[in-house]
């Protein structure tokens, strides 16, 4: 059997035990329902399921490609310059160190309560990875292929960009990877504080008024989301290490 078939038979035995145990042992609704519940409320609701979906995608994925463009950027600037290195990774440091839930309140303060303190938010929880990730890969190179590079007598700059970066793109991917579900926990914090739509609204909003089911419903489609999100970017290193077949796998 191949994986997808075995994963199905997996949710499916989890799901057949989860029902059988809330009936067996009449388990309230409102402390844990049932799959049957859960499926009940898709029915039942799609279209709020399916707008707050959007809302919350959108704002991950924005978030996400910002954090990812950041944490490569800086990443090259360090590895390249021992005084930015110097003075942008005890900033980065300190400033990863604070919980995000602490600053959220001022993003909204700076950013106002629109679409950009969101992404702000998500961007500052999905770059360390990708930074670190790529950092990894930029200092990992073999000495003796830079060495070579400067007996052919190329400059730094050319070491760096025909040795160093290629060698760190697999690495870059490793860090995306470990950064979707971080930006989608971004998402969702940032429509805690402030939100009237998305998936965080829904799960506070449904948790008020002891929808537990539906409750239940919107965290099952934020991995969903998040898995959709995490293949992509799965999809996308299969497509550019494919044309780097010389490259090491991070």
């Amino acid at each position: 059997m191949n994986r997808p078939i075995w994963l199905s038979l997996y949710v499916v035995a989890v799901c057949v035990v989860w029902e059988s145990a809330v009936r067996l042992m009449h388990v309230p609704h409102y402390i844990l329902p049932a799959p049957s519940e859960i499926a009940a409320e898709f029915v039942a609701q799609p279209g709020l399921l399916l707008d707050s979906a959007w809302t919350t995608l959108y704002e991950t994925i924005g978030g996400f490609a910002l954090g990812t463009l950041l944490g490569v950027a800086l990443a090259f600037l360090i590895a390249f310059s021992a005084i930015a290195e110097a003075i942008v990774m005890p900033t980065v440091f300190a400033i990863q160190s604070v919980p995000k839930v602490a600053v959220a309140p001022l993003f909204i303060v700076w950013f106002g309560l629109g679409l950009t303190a969101k992404l702000v938010l998500v961007s500052t929880t999905a770059f360390f990875p990708v930074l670190l990730s790529t950092l990894a890969g930029l200092t990992s190179v073999d000495a003796d292929m830079i060495d070579l590079i400067r007996g052919m007598n190329g400059t730094r700059l050319q070491a760096f960009l025909k040795v160093r970066v290629p060698f760190s793109i697999p690495y870059i991917f490793n860090g995306m990877k470990i950064a979707v579900p971080l930006a989608m926990i971004g998402a969702i914090v940032a429509e805690f504080i402030s939100s009237e739509r998305g998936l965080g609204n829904l799960i506070l909003v449904s948790s008020q008024n002891m929808r537990i089911s539906l409750n239940f419903a919107s965290l099952v489609v934020i991995a969903l989301l998040s898995s959709l999100i995490f293949q992509a970017v799965v999809l996308a290193e299969g497509v550019v290490l494919r044309f780097m077949p010389s490259s090491p796998k991070g």
